[in-house]
């Protein structure tokens, strides 16, 4: 969960009452739309509707983004697969004798001529390996900046 945002304990409760591997809130980004200032979504194109608020969607963003144990591990393992492991930075990390593999999994790229920031493409990734994008549409957020979105 990103710093300035606000969730209520009992909307965290309801994500992890889901009980699903792959669960986001929407957040109102920090701005409007330009033609009816309509608030804009960190959320992507619908693709199913579970019911009850629950859909799945083909990304969210990751302000209020939680992943289950076996997802964060297949991620992991695909990150192992493409090559995707760095080690510590003594630069970084204060001390060039520790060595800890750390996995580049919200990496950013461009795909179908569009660049997909670190949580769209680890929703991208997470779709491709086989796990639904769930969102809770009746889960409120709280975005603070000038003002709360």
């Amino acid at each position: 969960m990103d710093a300035d945002i606000y969730l209520h304990v009992d909307e965290l409760v309801k994500l992890i009452a889901h009980e699903v591997d792959v669960i986001g809130a929407p957040v109102r980004l920090k701005g409007f739309n330009k033609f009816d200032n309509s608030p804009v979504f960190n959320t992507g194109k619908l693709i199913e509707d579970k019911g009850k608020g629950l859909v799945v969607m083909d990304r969210i963003g990751t302000a209020v983004f939680m992943l289950s144990r076996k997802a964060v591990d297949v991620l992991v393992e695909h990150a192992k697969e493409n090559g995707d492991i760095y080690g510590g930075n003594p630069h970084t990390r204060g001390d060039a004798d520790i060595e800890i593999s750390q996995y580049d999994i919200f990496k950013t790229g461009v795909f179908d001529g569009e660049y997909l920031s670190e949580d769209y493409y680890v929703c991208r990734v997470l779709r491709e390996l086989g796990f639904d994008t769930n969102v809770d549409m009746t889960c409120k957020t709280k975005h603070n900046g000038m003002f709360s979105f």
